[in-house]
């Protein structure tokens, strides 16, 4: 699960939660990208937050990896946000990624997976023992 926040001073807080969100790793460091968030939960409130700030000039903001708590894990931070297209609850957006080597969030997401399975072995281990 992924969420999207705006780069403030104070504690993000989180504007709209998606389910997956494509085109944000790249092995080069710092690029102009179209990324595409899918299912949005709240896309309107989102599409209305980024057209808000485009006009003062603040449209930098985070796309947050979340865990299940909705705590984030890892940011990535985007400048210069512009709304290429919203379609149902798919949202295609523009801008300055700063990304992070590839294959990175499945890296994390494999780490939790880990985590998961390993519990899953010992609930299991103790109900044979039983």
């Amino acid at each position: 699960m992924f969420g999207f926040t705006f780069d403030s001073e104070t504690e993000p807080e989180i504007i709209a939660l998606m389910d997956d969100v494509r085109n944000i790793e790249s092995p080069a460091g710092i690029i102009y990208r179209t990324i595409r968030l899918i299912n949005v939960d709240d896309a309107h409130n989102l599409l209305s937050a980024i057209e808000n700030a485009a006009k003062i000039y603040e449209n930098n903001g985070f796309i947050c990896m979340l865990d299940d708590t909705k705590s984030i894990v890892a940011r990535t931070f985007i400048s210069n946000i512009r709304i290429l297209k919203s379609k149902k609850n798919n949202i295609t957006l523009y801008g300055q990624v700063w990304c992070h080597p590839n294959q990175r969030s499945k890296k994390l997401f494999k780490t939790k997976f880990d985590e998961i399975l390993e519990i899953f072995e010992d609930y299991r281990v103790q109900v044979v023992l039983k």
